[in-house]
This record gives C-alpha cells, sequence and structure tokens, in this order.
C-alpha cells in the first residue's frame, strides 16, 4: 500500500519560533498529563484522500526531555512508511527512537480521509518544562506544502528573575537568575528615582555569556535600540541583549558605576523558553556607611580602658 502524502516535521525544545500556517496544518494539543500530541489537519478542499507523514524529532537543550513517543490514532495513521531518517542518513519504515540523543524520527501512511478535521498523529511524552516546536513540509494530493509550524508550552516553567548586588566599591551588579535550562533575551532599562542624591556614571555587559545585542523597545527614547543605551546625565540606562544557553544559576548581566546615596530600580523582561517574562522588577537604595556608630564604638572602650588602668 503506498500513500500519496508526504509531512517533513521537525519537533524539538528551544525558543519560541513563530509558525507558519498553510494548509495542510500542524498543530499541538498539551494533554496535560505529561504528553503532547501533534496533530494534522488536512486541507478541506483536497479531500477526500489519504496522508503520509515524515517527522523527525529533537531537543535542543531548553529543559525539555523526551520519554517516549507513539502512534496517537492508528487507525488512521495505520502503514509504515520508507522515509529519510535525519538522525542516521538511512532510510527508516515506521518509528525510530533514540532517547539518549533525543531522537525520534517517524514515517507513517494514513487511511484514506473524507472529514477535514485534525487527525492524531504522534503523542510525545516529556519530562520538564519549554517549548516543543513543529515545523514540516506537508504534501497532500500531490501538493506540497513546506514551512509548516506550530508550537507549545509545556510543563510548570520556572522564568528567570533579576536582582540587584553591592559590590561595595562604588558599582552595583544586576544579575539574572534562571531556574531553566535555555538561552535568554532581556530587555532591562535603569533608572534613579526621582529626588535621590544617586548618579549612574557607567554601566558595562558583565558576563560574555550575553554576547548578542538584540533590537529593544527602548522606554526612554520611544525607539528600538540595538544593545546598550546610556544617558547618565539624566541617570538612565536601557540593555538589550541575548545570551548562550544558560544553566540553572546566577549571573552577572550589567554593573553600573554610580556615585551618591540613594535608589536605583531595575525594569524590563527577560525571555526564556518561549515566554517574555515582562514585568519584572528589582531595585537596591545606597545610604553612606555607619561610620558614627563606629567611632562611637572605639570611644567607648578607650573609656573602658582607662577606668582598667
Amino acid at each position: 500500500m503506498k500513500r500519496t502524502f508526504l509531512l517533513c516535521a521537525a519537533v524539538f525544545a528551544a525558543a519560541s519560533l513563530s509558525p507558519v500556517w498553510a494548509a495542510p496544518m500542524l498543530n499541538f494539543v498539551d494533554n496535560n498529563n505529561g504528553s503532547v500530541t501533534l496533530q494534522v489537519t488536512p486541507d478541506a478542499a483536497l479531500l477526500p484522500g489519504s496522508l503520509g507523514a515524515e517527522t523527525a524529532l529533537t531537543v535542543q537543550g531548553v529543559g525539555v526531555d523526551f520519554i517516549g513517543v507513539s502512534i496517537a490514532d492508528p487507525a488512521v495513521w495505520d502503514f509504515a512508511n520508507p522515509g529519510s531518517n535525519p538522525f542516521t542518513g538511512t532510510t527508516t519504515d515506521g518509528l525510530y527512537l533514540n532517547l539518549p540523543l533525543n531522537q525520534i524520527f517517524a514515517s507513517y501512511g494514513s487511511a484514506v480521509l473524507n472529514s477535514p478535521a485534525p487527525t492524531d498523529f504522534l503523542t510525545i511524552n516529556y519530562t520538564g518544562a519549554g517549548s516543543i516546536l513543529a515545523n514540516g513540509v506537508v504534501a497532500q494530493d500531490g501538493q506540497n506544502f513546506s514551512n509548516l509550524a506550530t508550537s507549545i508550552v509545556v510543563g510548570d516553567a520556572l522564568l528567570p528573575t533579576i536582582q540587584f548586588v553591592n559590590n561595595g566599591n562604588g558599582t552595583v551588579t544586576l544579575q539574572i537568575v534562571a531556574y531553566e535550562t535555555g538561552s535568554t533575551g532581556s530587555e532591562l532599562a535603569f533608572s534613579v528615582q526621582v529626588g535621590d542624591g544617586l548618579s549612574i556614571e557607567s554601566a558595562m555587559i558583565v558576563d560574555s555569556v550575553f554576547d548578542t545585542p538584540n533590537p529593544g523597545d527602548n522606554p526612554f527614547t520611544g525607539t528600538v535600540t540595538n544593545g546598550l543605551y546610556t544617558n547618565f546625565a539624566a541617570n538612565q540606562v536601557f540593555a538589550s541583549y541575548g545570551s548562550d544557553t544558560l544553566s540553572p544559576g546566577i549571573y552577572d548581566f550589567l554593573t553600573l558605576g554610580v556615585s551618591g546615596y540613594g535608589t536605583l530600580e531595575a525594569t524590563g523582561l527577560v525571555a526564556q523558553l518561549g515566554s517574555l517574562n515582562p514585568g519584572l522588577t528589582a531595585s537596591i537604595t545606597l545610604v553612606p556607611e555607619p561610620t558614627t556608630a563606629v567611632l562611637v564604638g572605639l570611644a567607648t572602650l578607650a573609656a573602658f580602658a582607662r577606668r582598667a588602668a
């Protein structure tokens, strides 16, 4: 039995990808039990007809691990087809699975379809949290439909937070705290509370993992800024950078040189796992060192020393 429809889809965990919709279409359904189902919706105008699929699935280090896959509706997807397996470089009939490398390949044909309703093709079991994406090519009735894509965010991902650290040498560092594995994109604005005696005098990206200047919406100029923007006269700094893949941990993002005393604030977003994660805030208040208390303590010790003598 030979099927006349071809679908090439790559499914992987990664940063979000905007889907390119065509007919037929790909779609994910979250089963809310540690699995998702990849659906294929036929083009209604090309029915009736049978379908066939070649799918490649992988994980790209963003917190999700595949632990299994099965044909979701074997009554529809009932025929193992030979397909070009990108992981082995050979032809695979049916299902190929290499979990240690997070690799899945499936090549199947369908029964004749009369309904334009979505068909459940693959159910993917996973652990972790992040984004699962699918992209590929669908052919139906002798026509190829390329660049199809869909995505879904799964699991209870812990998204990044931000915090300030006082370095004690006239500088403060904003840190990004990552709880999941994956690359980040940060758009953060730094300012001083109005009326404070604090001044921002310098700004520098600290950790080389934040190596990609990104275009970001600069709230100070109302325009798009690529990378670092500074206006020290107005106590304004804006930084928009992407990172390499981060493991869970604390990363130094940007160090500000400051003088005087007051409150420094940071607001913005740190995107990861397909989520923009907006509305982040952090602040730090710099105050004079309590030198008076130290001097009083020394005077008291001197008085005790005289009495003892």
